[in-house]
């Protein structure tokens, strides 16, 4: 990303003003660390804010850089901004993410009606999420599960089998990891499916207390770092809560497995990205990064190729028997650190397998 300083004349003199580039998602890097690389920046009254290398948004991109601003607006409140070189994003002012972050332009987040190809991006307050819930009489795991369901259903464009199935259930506890765990006031998720490409993607936002500061709460855990929890929430059963002892009946006990499973799903072609605190973490099939990121709460990205998870109850059951042994592991370990955790980034089959 490219920051430049310039000068332009105003009434009684100079004034400073920083053109700042906007990475596109074809600068996966560059746009994932966006919001540490803004929070390096000089103190200046005037910023712009340059999209010209922007080709296209996507969900993930769109959260990522929608938060990075937003938290630049918020630590900066007193500086001016103006934007350029954006008219050609139409897709993503439809969908809201220009207002997303404070710019008036576009329609408002949830103000499109989405269809069987896209979602918005779209703000939930966990709170009405529970109200909503109570006037069903439904528990609030169930009121996820259904909009859960709609979304595999559209990133899949299948209407049933073992892939909703799953994909559902990944999607269900990422957000429950959110109502039941981050402490935030509310979420953001945005979702596209483009049928030219089969493909698909998923992004759910939060400004909660992140994924560090959750796994602190389990005693079992050793955890000094943002990049630590990241690696060991990828591990089945880990979770803050699930290492208390748990209701059997409870349907909706937590079992830990929500990112175990989305990860390995997209680990079939498509791509994985968890960001909390100061860290992240990219797969992209087998191959993992990290990433600096400045950013408050957590963003869990997917992208799936549809047309290699149509049929995959083998790989499913692959996947669970993974899960299960990982999970003794886990469990027969008194104390865990992350060392572990790198485990889960090597999936004992191959793809394709």
């Amino acid at each position: 990303m490219t920051i430049t300083r310039i000068s332009v004349p105003i009434s009684m003199g100079w004034e400073a003003k920083l053109l700042i580039e906007v990475p596109g998602w074809e600068e996966p890097v560059r746009a994932l660390e966006f919001g540490t690389t803004l929070g390096g920046v000089e103190e200046a009254p005037f910023y712009k804010l340059d999209f010209a290398r922007v080709g296209f948004a996507t969900p993930g991109w769109m959260l990522i850089i929608g938060n990075a601003l937003r938290q630049f607006r918020q630590a900066r409140p007193n500086a001016k901004r103006q934007a350029i070189n954006f008219k050609h994003l139409g897709y993503a002012a439809h969908v809201g993410f220009f207002q997303y972050f404070g710019m008036e332009y576009g329609q408002a987040p949830a103000q499109a009606p989405g269809s069987n190809t896209y979602v918005p991006i779209t703000e939930v307050s966990v709170a009405e999420l529970r109200n909503a819930a109570a006037e069903k009489s439904l528990q609030v795991g169930e009121l996820i599960e259904e909009d859960a369901q709609r979304l595999a259903r559209l990133l899949t464009q299948l209407d049933n089998g073992d892939t909703v199935e799953t994909l559902t259930y990944s999607i269900r506890e990422i957000v429950r990891n959110v109502v039941e765990h981050s402490g935030s006031q509310s979420y953001s998720i945005a979702a596209q499916y483009w049928p030219g490409k089969n493909s698909a993607e998923l992004a759910v936002s939060d400004s909660g207390c992140g994924i560090l500061e959750s796994l602190k709460e389990n005693p079992k855990l050793q955890v000094g770092s943002d990049l630590d929890a990241l690696k060991l929430s990828l591990l089945p059963g880990i979770s803050s809560k699930a290492w208390r002892r748990r209701n059997s009946a409870d349907a909706w006990a937590n079992s830990g497995y929500g990112l175990f499973m989305t990860q390995r799903l997209c680990s079939l072609g498509g791509e994985f990205a968890l960001l909390s605190g100061s860290a992240g973490m990219r797969i992209v099939g087998t191959e993992t990064s990290t990433v600096k990121c400045k950013m408050a709460g957590t963003t869990v990205i997917l992208r799936i190729d549809a047309g290699k998870v149509s049929n995959l109850s083998k790989r499913l059951a692959e996947f669970r028997d993974d899960g299960a042994r990982l999970a003794k592991l886990v469990g027969g370990a008194s104390t865990l650190g992350p060392s572990l955790a790198s485990q889960v980034l090597k999936p004992t089959t191959k793809p394709g397998h």
